[in-house]
Order: C-alpha cells, then structure tokens, then sequence
C-alpha cells in the first residue's frame, strides 16, 4: 500500500511539472476512511475537479506528444486508483477474517 500511495505522489507531481498547464492531477484523501484517489483538477481559475472525460475534451487539444503523454499518465492515475480499491478491499476482508476468529488484530509499527 505504501509503495503505492508513493507511486500516486509521483503521477501527481509529474502532472504538475508540465510547462504551461491546464490541469494537473491531485491526490485526495479522505481521512475519514483512508481512501485515497488520483483525479484530474483545473491549474487556474475556479480550480474545479475534471471527470476523466473532462480532461480527455482538453488534452485533445494538444500536440500528439503531449497528447500522448496525457492519455499515458491518466491510464496509470486510473490504474492506480483502481488498485488501491482493491487493497483497501482485500485488507478490509483480512481485518474481517482475523476478527471472526477471535484474534487480536495490532497496528503496523510506524517506521
């Protein structure tokens, strides 16, 4: 999990190295449940949250480099998004497991 919340910071970073941008990727979390997500936002202006097709209608605008680069970047934002789902998922089922079986579930030591 960590190893991709990293790899998530990296994708938001990079969306946010591009010379003159539009949009960048912006890593959300919810506190609350620990859910964590890539989503596209607006670099100016009213700084709005952009659905995938959103930014897809701008990116298309670009030159075919750029373009290219986009659509690669938000496939792996997507990607990870979906893991990280899927984690929270299968750690929530194990925390589930050990709980019926009436063991003591211990938090991870903090490095």
């Amino acid at each position: 999990m960590d190893t991709l919340e990293q790899h998530m910071t990296e994708l938001s970073a990079a969306s946010k190295r591009v010379h003159g941008i539009q949009m960048y990727l912006m890593l959300h979390r919810r506190h609350s449940t620990g859910y964590i997500f890539l989503r596209w936002r607006e670099a100016g202006g009213d700084k709005r949250h952009l659905s995938w097709e959103e930014s897809a209608d701008i990116y298309l605008t670009y030159t075919e480099r750029l373009r290219g680069w986009y659509r690669d970047i938000t496939s792996r934002a997507q990607l990870a998004n979906e893991a990280h789902n899927q984690l929270r998922n299968e750690f929530r089922a194990a925390r589930r497991r050990i709980e019926a079986s009436g063991q003591s579930v211990y938090a991870r030591q903090v490095r």
